[in-house]
């Protein structure tokens, strides 16, 4: 007869203090929390915060990665990219994202930061 084993899911929110996107790392000016989620049915983890971030992963260090890839791509297309065509909304997603974070040079160099579990 095959065991069940209990596996313990951590739900604290993830708080984003810095990430990288193109070599650089950006510091979050106020670290920005992520409520977490598990659903059973699916066993998937969701973390919803801000700039309207739904991420989804199988295990925390997958979710944490999902919350990282949304802001690179985010950072990618409104920040590190001409604004010629830029819708009104378009312009105040860019101007949120360039209030919230600061650069604070090579990713590889850059102390602390990162995503950890919240209080």
């Amino acid at each position: 007869m095959p065991s069940l084993e209990a596996t313990q899911v951590q739900e604290a929110p993830l708080v984003l203090c810095a990430f990288a996107v193109e070599g650089r790392s950006l510091r979050a000016r106020a670290p920005l929390p992520f409520a977490v989620s598990f659903n059973p049915a699916d066993g998937l983890l969701t973390a919803e915060g801000a700039f309207n971030i739904h991420a989804v992963g199988g295990s925390r260090a997958e979710l944490e990665a999902e919350v990282a890839d949304a802001l690179r791509f985010l950072w990618r297309e409104y920040v590190d990219c001409p604004t010629d065509d830029f819708s009104a909304d378009a312009l105040a997603l860019r101007n949120d994202l360039l209030r919230q974070f600061s650069g604070v040079g090579d990713a590889d160099g850059a102390a602390g930061g990162g995503i950890r579990p919240g209080a």
